[in-house]
């Protein structure tokens, strides 16, 4: 007598995993998911780039000059790519990165000023906004960057690091 499989059908997409006691899903890197009873190709989340990690991914691919579904990626399409999310600093720092790097951005060159708004653009939680500002700044009076119309001062530096040490230790 030949052994042969049990055959389970579902009325779910082919894409579902059910959460069933024993039912376990081992994801790999394609997209591909194994339960026991089947094999799917389905793609959860497929084409998101408004995701941080997107948002990563694709800064890295600016960086590095690497294509994007056969598109060279340029500074916008990063910036949109990190969205409107108020909770995390990594457009602030892109923009940042333009700025001392002088690469151009929509055709004009990233001023400080333009920095710290990104920065300033969410409300500051736990203090790392003013630090991030801190740092930047001290870049700026480093390389004689204008910023509000004048040179940075060591004085505002270490002024702006007292403030972000005040705010880091509250929180």
């Amino acid at each position: 007598m030949k052994a042969t499989a049990p055959t389970y059908s579902h009325r779910e997409p082919a894409g579902w995993v059910g959460q069933q006691a024993g039912s376990s899903r081992i994801p790999d890197c394609a997209g591909m998911a194994f339960s026991r009873k089947r094999v799917s190709n389905h793609q959860h989340r497929r084409g998101k780039a408004h995701s941080l990690n997107g948002g990563k991914g694709i800064e890295d691919a600016f960086w590095q000059q690497k294509t994007v579904q056969g598109r060279q990626i340029a500074s916008a399409g990063v910036l949109n790519a990190y969205g409107n999310d108020g909770t995390s600093l990594r457009s602030g720092f892109f923009l940042q990165k333009l700025c001392l790097q002088n690469v151009l951005h929509v055709n004009r060159k990233v001023t400080p000023d333009q920095v710290i708004k990104e920065f300033n653009r969410a409300p500051d939680r736990h203090g790392k906004y003013k630090l991030a500002i801190a740092r930047f700044k001290e870049e700026c009076c480093l390389r004689d960057l204008v910023l509000d119309g004048r040179k940075v001062t060591p004085d505002a530096v270490v002024n702006d690091f007292r403030s972000a040490r005040a705010m880091l230790e509250l929180a």
